[in-house]
């Protein structure tokens, strides 16, 4: 619909073929989180503050789960293994909020950071924000011009915040994105 949830979007018109591919998008993308959301974790790294390193051990799909995520000036590596397509999906789960925020949480505060991978691109990444209450929030902040964030983004019922500009490859797909303060918007092929 023209004001399709879970972010009251309006596009100034009615128009049945619009609505009808934005309510598919919505179900899609709630449908996968859903999903992912529900797979069993490999790894559970409860609440992230400092480096990390996750690797897949062998595994073509690896799912990760945290709580939170509090960093500045910190690494996270993704070890896949080369020549193999080896994925990670990172449930944010909103257990352990960084803080709370005016209609949500803050879970995923992300600055001055850097998210490295080995034997794994940036499509090979995903960040799922498990949240399903479109009236409880999870938010994410991407920030700072030293960040290098990679992945997609996959926050239906999530606010993403992307300011001063850093580097992210990747895609967002969220609830409500925010982008300020000089970002940059540019394609380049996910593959990198």
């Amino acid at each position: 619909a023209k004001n399709f949830a879970p972010a009251n979007i309006y596009l100034g018109a009615d128009d049945p073929a619009v609505d009808g591919t934005l309510d598919a998008a919505n179900a899609d993308a709630l449908a996968v989180s859903a999903c992912f959301a529900g797979l069993a974790p490999d790894v559970d790294l409860g609440e992230v503050t400092g480096d990390v390193v996750i690797p897949s051990d062998g595994r073509t799909v690896t799912v990760v789960n945290i709580d939170s995520l509090d960093i500045k000036d910190a690494t996270i590596t993704f070890q896949g293994v080369s020549g193999q397509q080896t994925r990670f999906i990172v449930n944010v789960t909103g257990n352990s909020p960084v803080e709370p925020l005016d209609g949500g949480y803050l879970d995923f505060d992300f600055a001055n950071s850097e998210v490295v991978v080995e034997g794994v691109g940036a499509r090979g990444i995903v960040w799922n924000f498990t949240n399903t209450d479109a009236d409880d929030l999870q938010y994410a902040k991407i920030y700072k011009k030293e960040s290098v964030f990679l992945g997609t983004v996959l926050a239906p019922y999530g606010n993403v915040e992307y300011h001063n500009p850093g580097s992210f490859l990747g895609a967002i797909v969220a609830g409500e994105v925010n982008l300020h303060s000089d970002f940059n918007l540019e394609h380049r092929s996910l593959n990198a």
